[in-house]
């Protein structure tokens, strides 16, 4: 038996290890001392993690990327995840002993909601937990992202006005060849569009990454 396996728990194998030979039993051996080092992954991260938060408050964000990448060669999103391990289970270890590390940063991620930790935490106790695993049991625990919202029917009037306003000018005063009273009565008519399509202007603002609220036609008279 291998030094310190003496007092540490039993462990589970799956694999048949009579194909091994002679070398079955030492075989056997290494692959549960490799078990009981990955049952404490997890308390080596949340420790870990503990730490890498003592000394981000110590320094100043610039130095403590420093340290990271000289001492460590970590960046940044490597420490992070370390602490969000430590931030969500500290005192929990425990907990996830039987979850692979991969598996541990996934369920500590701020995106991922607690139900989904704890359902994910559960499965982990009766038998290994894949990363896709862990995905789906996540995604199944998210709320249904809401449909795209459609445009409303006053778009259409906005990309109409557009056209129009771009290719059909309403026409000016002064020009002896066309009616006064047929351009007054065009202007009201084009006046009347506009105040529809300042309104409409309005109520896309939300929609329309290209408009400004400074770009907004003020309401008409």
């Amino acid at each position: 038996m291998l030094a310190g396996d003496e007092q540490s728990p039993p462990v589970a194998l799956k694999w048949d290890y009579d194909p091994a030979d002679a070398n079955g039993s030492t075989v056997r051996q290494h692959a549960m001392a490799i078990k009981r080092h990955e049952a404490k992954a997890a308390q080596a991260i949340i420790a870990a993690g503990a730490e890498l938060e003592a000394v981000k408050a110590l320094l100043p964000h610039r130095l403590f990327l420093d340290w990271l990448s000289v001492e460590f060669g970590w960046t940044v999103r490597t420490a992070q995840r370390m602490m969000e391990v430590a931030r969500k289970f500290g005192g929990k270890s425990d907990k996830l002993s039987l979850l692979g590390t991969s598996v541990i940063y996934l369920i500590a991620a701020d995106s991922t909601p607690e139900p989904a930790r704890q359902a994910v935490i559960e499965a982990g106790a009766n038998g290994k937990v894949s990363v896709a695993q862990a995905k789906t049991i996540i995604a199944a625990h998210k709320p249904p992202q809401p449909p795209a919202t459609q445009p409303p029917a006053d778009a259409e009037l906005v990309r109409k006005h557009d056209y129009q306003f771009l290719h059909h000018p309403p026409p000016p005063y002064g020009d002896d060849s066309v009616d006064v009273m047929q351009v007054d009565q065009q202007i009201g008519t084009y006046l009347d569009q506009e105040r529809a399509y300042a309104a409409a202007q309005r109520d896309l603002a939300p929609q329309r990454d290209d408009v400004q609220p400074a770009q907004l036609a003020p309401p008409l008279p």
